[in-house]
């Protein structure tokens, strides 16, 4: 399976295997992505298989952009998971009033 679309499937399925979890920590070093996983922490290797996703397409969050969630939104949207961690200004002006209610920014 191509590597994209691995991610793809992990993020999909939310199922993360012991060489998923190598793939990530491999991908997360090449892209020179941060990448602490805490414990057996299932979420963070798909929250980093979404960051690495976005940038293999150039589209990584900046990490100094104006828009913030809450920190309890986790929200999946036509496919496309949208928390602080996957959070940019082109997803912001493509779902805020169809689908981002405005009471969950800061």
């Amino acid at each position: 399976m191509e590597t994209t679309e691995r991610l793809k499937h992990i993020v999909d399925s939310g199922n993360v295997t012991a060489s998923d979890k190598k793939l990530i920590k491999e991908l997360s070093e090449q892209y020179d992505l941060p990448f602490n996983p805490e414990g057996a922490c299932k979420n963070c290797y798909v929250d980093q298989a979404i960051l690495i996703l976005l940038k293999m397409k150039g589209e990584i969050p900046a990490e100094d952009g104006k828009a913030r969630l809450r920190d309890d939104i986790d929200v999946i949207i036509n496919g496309v998971r949208i928390n602080n961690a996957t959070l940019t200004d082109e997803l912001v002006e493509r779902y805020r009033g169809k689908g981002l209610p405005e009471h969950w920014f800061v």
